[in-house]
């Protein structure tokens, strides 16, 4: 049986707390700091759409405000990171590994 890799997709809190002020108003659920904080609900729409588009074998799940990608192969997980990593959303976003 093959194991599944994963990473979550966050969005980077800066280090400013007006930042995260803004972002948390805006009616993004906030995480503890060390988790980041939730995506916004029309990002993650938005990045599960590129994601499905790109036909890389890879699986999308959303998961209190993060996006888990998740694959058997840890090449499609690269390639879906920079796919991410060009898709601007105007937000910092941060990867997290998952196991």
């Amino acid at each position: 049986m093959a194991k599944v890799h994963s990473f979550e997709v966050v969005v980077d809190p800066d280090p400013d707390a007006g930042t995260r002020q803004a972002l948390t108003a805006t009616g993004t659920d906030e995480l503890p700091a060390d988790e980041g904080v939730a995506l916004p609900e029309a990002a993650t729409a938005a990045l599960e759409a590129w994601i499905e588009a790109s036909q890389l074998p890879v699986d999308t799940e959303r998961v209190d405000g993060r996006l888990r990608v998740s694959s058997k192969s840890r090449d499609a997980l690269s390639e879906c990171q920079a796919l991410i990593a060009l898709h601007d959303q105007g937000l910092a976003l941060r990867f997290t590994n998952h196991r």
